[in-house]
C-alpha cells in the first residue's frame, strides 16, 4: 500500500464530500419548497430506524 492508495483515498474522499453536500443541497432546498413533506417523511425515517 504506496502512493496509488494515497490517491485513491483522496479522490474518494473527494467523490463523498461533493455526494454529501448535493445531498445536503438538495434536501435544504426540499425543505425550502414543500416543508409539510419533509416534516411527514422525518418521523417515518425515524421510525424506520
Amino acid at each position: 500500500m504506496g502512493p496509488p492508495f494515497h490517491a485513491d483515498s483522496r479522490v474518494c474522499l473527494y467523490v463523498m464530500a461533493g455526494w454529501a453536500a448535493a445531498l445536503a443541497i438538495g434536501w435544504a432546498v426540499l425543505r425550502t419548497r414543500n416543508p409539510e413533506v419533509t416534516q411527514r417523511r422525518e418521523p417515518e425515517f425515524e421510525k424506520a430506524r
